[in-house]
């Protein structure tokens, strides 16, 4: 008949600061580390799984078979030296383990990576997670989230898409929360997120890389000039019929038809941004969302001008304060630009 053994794993060594000493061999001395550890921290996990060690071990024991019992820790460390340890507490007991199959028993879900280095020393032939019902579903989502968190910090694609862009677009969104444009920031959001997911969710990016460019873009070209023709046709028609003398009629037509010229100019912006995205070159895309960024800041910045050259005192001071800070910011933007050519 096969010698079995039950091998209790502590990896991060939750033993050792009770005071306990690994390895422990035999039911007795098992038992009393188990009772001295409950009495050390009666509220921790492991002493589930060390009696539940210890039950294992007397079941098989009460069906006649031929089982030992021994616990092994590694160190409180979360890196290969608690794996080290751990390999060393085994070589130690390499003579009792060896010819065994082991029921490896375990405290919590992350501890498995300990089963590559136990399956050196001993025939493993189940591994029982002993984790308390109510922190199952608990430590499950925890050792979920390490695992995914550990992905978007090790691998740049992932890092790139969880942390850089939505970081750039906090970083936008923040910007043009001084300057009370939220509500067009999160607008422009929206618009680019439904047509991203209208794009990858029917397919469409592999269509659009098949279609010819010249056409499409000449009439995404065509729609600019127009707009621009007419943004400065309404201007010409504001100022001519304006009463006011001509610094100010212009400084009033600029300030109310601006935002035709600057979103006709976005529009071949945006276009290249996609672009880019879809050919997978996330720098340079960045540097033409920068650019974006800068066009907006530019309408606040003129903005801000007209209404000093209309010349509402009240409104001045506000005025030449929100011209500085959106100076500030543009050389921010500009400094970001700089730091992404470099790295590119």
């Amino acid at each position: 008949m096969t010698k079995l053994l039950v091998l209790y794993v502590d990896l991060d060594d939750d033993l050792g600061s009770c005071n306990i000493e690994t390895p422990i061999i035999g039911y007795e001395n098992v038992a009393r580390a188990a009772l001295k550890f409950a009495l050390c921290k009666p509220r921790d996990t492991d002493i589930n799984a060390l009696f539940r060690a210890l039950q294992i071990y007397n079941d098989l024991k009460s069906a006649g078979r031929d089982v030992e019992i021994a616990a092994v820790a590694g160190c409180q460390s979360a890196d290969y030296r608690a794996l080290l340890t751990l390999a060393n507490q085994l070589e130690n007991l390499k003579e009792i383990i060896s010819g065994r199959d082991t029921i490896v028993v375990l405290d919590s879900i992350e501890d498995e990576r300990a089963l590559p280095t136990i399956s050196k020393y001993t025939n493993v032939i189940g591994v029982e997670v002993v984790v308390v019902e109510q922190a199952r579903g608990i430590q499950s989502m925890y050792t979920t989230l390490t695992k995914i968190a550990r992905k978007v910090l090790s691998e740049e694609r992932y890092a790139r898409l969880v942390l850089g862009y939505p970081g750039f677009a906090l970083l936008v969104l923040s910007i043009l929360t001084l300057f009370n444009l939220i509500r067009e920031a999160l607008i422009a959001v929206m618009i680019m997120l439904s047509l991203m997911m209208i794009v990858w969710g029917f397919g469409l990016h592999v269509k659009l890389r098949t279609l010819p460019l010249h056409p499409l873009r000449l009439a995404m070209y065509i729609c600019v000039a127009v707009m621009i023709a007419t943004s400065f046709y309404l201007m010409y028609c504001d100022v001519v019929s304006s009463k006011q003398i001509l610094t100010i009629a212009l400084a009033q037509a600029v300030s109310k038809y601006l935002h035709l010229t600057l979103i006709a100019i976005a529009i071949p912006i945006t276009a290249k941004i996609v672009q880019l995205i879809y050919l997978k070159k996330p720098e340079r895309a960045l540097l033409y969302i920068t650019l974006l960024v800068d066009i907006m800041l530019s309408y606040i910045l003129i903005q801000n001008l007209t209404t000093i050259i209309q010349g509402d005192r009240s409104a001045i001071p506000f005025a030449i304060t929100n011209m500085i800070t959106v100076t500030l910011a543009i050389m921010m933007l500009t400094t970001i630009s700089e730091a992404i050519k470099t790295r590119g």
